[in-house]
């Protein structure tokens, strides 16, 4: 996308130029997907492209430990799709290597054939959510590891087990050192993201040197954009993170 836009931006028909800045900027998953890039980019592309600034908000950082704490967690969840949507992704991109993804091994029966097939793309989140015993009207939660086999259970408490160890190798800050300015932003109450991935991120970067280029704010504001009785910290929090982010790469801005 980058390249493809390089390519828009610098044609020689278009009415625009490229000062060569580059910001990065995305929300929860889209924080997670920041952070990689900003992580690929650095290592493995920087003699194409460098990044000015980097805004990595609320995003699941610390799959193998924080994010695999809420997995096995006893507690109901607002957002149950979120554990499936990354089991089926887990599934799409390591079926060639393994079938510890598949839904045969990860869900119990009753979930693994109907829950897999709404990631079509088309399918709202609580549709997901209602196929693995969630409703809605009246709002009855569920606790989204009842939807698992024992052994795949077994394999995501063991902290050496294979299904660990790939969770392990997508830690967005596991493996590398930024040397670009970095602004993660979290709320503190996030229920479905924990604060404490941008904190492990944080302490990573610290330890490994790169506290002077990396800031973690913890946000404390929220702004409900709905009245739905499910409604979420993650999601009411989005809108002042996000403004936030954009505040600080404009500081950046030539």
């Amino acid at each position: 996308m980058l390249r493809a836009s390089r390519t828009i931006i610098t044609g020689s028909t278009s009415p625009c130029t490229w000062n060569n800045q580059l910001f990065l900027m995305g929300y929860s998953e889209g924080g997670y997907v920041t952070m990689a890039a900003t992580r690929e980019i650095q290592i493995n592309h920087s003699a194409e492209f460098t990044v000015t600034a980097s805004a990595p908000l609320a995003g699941p950082h610390d799959l193998s430990g924080v994010m695999r704490g809420v997995m096995l967690a006893d507690t109901t969840s607002k957002a149950p799709y979120f554990l499936p949507f990354v089991l089926n992704s887990y599934n799409y991109v390591y079926s060639g290597q393994t079938a510890l993804f598949a839904p045969a091994s990860t869900m119990l029966p009753a979930f693994a054939g109907a829950v897999p097939p709404l990631f079509d793309g088309n399918s709202p989140s609580d549709k997901i959510s209602e196929a693995m015993g969630m409703s809605f009207s009246p709002t009855q939660l569920i606790v989204p590891k009842s939807t698992l086999t024992s052994q795949f259970l077994a394999q995501l408490a063991d902290s050496t087990s294979p299904v660990v160890n790939f969770l392990r190798d997508n830690d967005s800050y596991r493996g590398w050192t930024p040397s670009v300015p970095i602004r993660m932003v979290h709320h503190g109450n996030d229920e479905l993201v924990p604060f404490a991935n941008s904190q492990v991120a944080f302490n990573s970067f610290s330890t490994a040197g790169a506290k002077r280029y990396v800031t973690l704010v913890r946000e404390t504001l929220t702004i409900p954009v709905s009245s739905d009785p499910v409604m979420t910290t993650h999601l009411s929090a989005a809108f002042p993170i996000l403004f936030d982010g954009w505040q600080w790469l404009e500081t950046f801005s030539q």
